[in-house]
């Protein structure tokens, strides 16, 4: 997922020597989660953060305060994929959230991660069948998971019109947990990128580091919970791609019908 990718230019220095919290701020560049302010502290409780306020334009060092990952609490993971009550970190500012402090809250089945994919699936759906444009938001959910979704998608109306063959909002757990990872991965490549330009101590970067690592295995083992994602992923991969060589011969088929027609009229 491309959330973090503000790291690896100029810009980024710009943003974190100046009042930011890493995680909020990257995920606020992201229409797929800016709208969404229960799902991105959700997310930001996952991954942890670190905040960093002063030394702007006063000559003062930056003061760096560490949110650890509550990634340990199991029913977060629970309550991102599938809703539920749990611990996270709750902003003070919607636009800045330079103090968010843990709180207990509940996450409605509608609101959680599954059921946001399985919408966004649909709507793309549709879009590709009445030839209507993405919006901004369906084209940053696109590009927030590494499976080939639009192809699949795509092919997958061209071929079934209208009746889906691959029902691949039935795999939306599969699509939410890889964008979950994604997330994970660009969120230690940012702070990473951060520590080359302010003086993280060791100890803070070990433990954002350790933090997210510990994420992801609790990711990869909430995956294996639900027994053989991955094969699901690369069956949704194997179905498109046969799809895919079905339609094309299905459309050459029907040229040749037209071009025998088409003689037969001479």
């Amino acid at each position: 997922m491309d959330l973090l990718k503000q790291g690896k230019t100029s810009a980024f220095s710009e943003l974190i020597l100046q009042d930011t919290n890493i995680a909020w701020a990257a995920l606020q560049k992201q229409p797929f989660l800016r709208e969404d302010r229960e799902l991105a502290e959700l997310f930001m409780a996952l991954s942890g953060t670190l905040i960093i306020t002063g030394g702007s334009d006063d000559g003062q060092p930056n003061h760096i305060l560490s949110k650890p990952s509550m990634a340990t609490n199991h029913t977060l993971i629970k309550a991102l994929m599938h809703g539920g009550e749990t611990e996270v970190y709750r902003c003070d500012t919607e636009k800045e959230c330079l103090a968010p402090q843990p709180m207990i809250t509940t996450i409605t089945t509608d609101a959680a991660l599954g059921s946001k994919v399985r919408r966004l699936i649909v709507g793309i759906m549709d879009k590709i069948t009445t030839d209507t444009a993405l919006s901004v938001e369906d084209i940053s959910f696109l590009e927030s998971t590494r499976l080939p979704l639009y192809k699949m998608l795509a092919v997958d109306v061209a071929y079934s019109r209208g009746n889906s063959v691959l029902n691949v909002a039935d795999y939306a757990d599969v699509i939410a947990s890889d964008i979950v990872f994604q997330y994970l991965t660009d969120a230690i490549d940012t702070v990473l990128a951060a520590s080359r330009t302010l003086q993280f101590s060791d100890e803070i970067l070990k433990q954002f580091r350790d933090d997210v690592y510990l994420a992801r295995t609790q990711i990869n083992e909430t995956r294996q919970q639900t027994n053989t994602d991955i094969q699901v992923a690369l069956d949704m991969v194997q179905k498109t791609q046969l799809l895919e060589q079905q339609l094309a011969g299905l459309l050459s088929s029907q040229l040749a019908s037209q071009v025998q027609w088409a003689n037969g009229m001479r």
